[in-house]
């Protein structure tokens, strides 16, 4: 369980690349276990070592992605809430599909982009897209209910940018502090320099 974030409009390149990284984890991985040594053989370990290289090779291209546990998005929404970095707008009510004329189990019928599906499940996916897109004019921060759960709301460029801006501001010794204390918090800011100019990111 946790949180998975995908850039909008990822670079061009990096869906080959990726592509391209993950088909050499997987033929490392093939080759490790083909050796069907025990793991302190010299060859296993050569092997091995193999494959964390091209895993690592693999997660270096896929610039567009970035995932959190539980314990690291919490870690995310405590330290962005005590930098401002956060809003509280109130969460969107979602949309009910009974007033679209629909019901659950006729949308769980269809997939998410069956365009034969009957208008009123699609004018219900609809409402339900509008409400994840959804975002303030002149946002002060991320909402913070864009951090709650999975429903792959849009986070979007003026509510990144607006978050930076606070982190920019933040006296140094606490950015200090904070990246001492989560080894992951640069890599977490550079994700949101990307993502702001990447038309943001969804959360799922």
């Amino acid at each position: 369980m946790g949180f998975d974030m995908y850039i909008e409009h990822p670079p061009e390149h990096e869906e080959v690349a990726y592509r391209a990284a993950s088909n050499a984890f997987h033929a490392a991985v093939r080759d490790r276990d083909a050796l069907r040594l025990p793991s302190d053989h010299p060859s296993y370990t050569l092997s091995q070592a193999r494959v964390e290289e091209t895993y690592a090779a693999m997660e270096a291209v896929q610039t567009s992605y970035f995932r959190l546990n539980i314990w690291g998005m919490s870690e995310v929404r405590s330290v962005m809430e005590a930098l401002g970095m956060l809003t509280h707008e109130v969460r969107p009510p979602s949309p009910d599909p009974r007033d679209y004329g629909t019901t659950t189990d006729e949308l769980l019928a269809y997939s998410p982009d069956d365009e034969s599906a009957p208008k009123p499940v699609r004018a219900f996916r609809t409402a339900v897209q509008a409400v994840v897109d959804a975002a303030a004019e002149h946002p002060s921060g991320i909402p913070a209910y864009k951090f709650s759960s999975n429903d792959g709301w849009l986070v979007t460029p003026a509510e990144i940018e607006a978050a930076l801006g606070w982190w920019a501001i933040a006296p140094r010794e606490i950015q200090t502090d904070i990246a001492s204390r989560l080894d992951w918090w640069p890599e977490w800011i550079r994700y949101l320099r990307r993502a702001r100019d990447g038309g943001g990111f969804r959360v799922w």
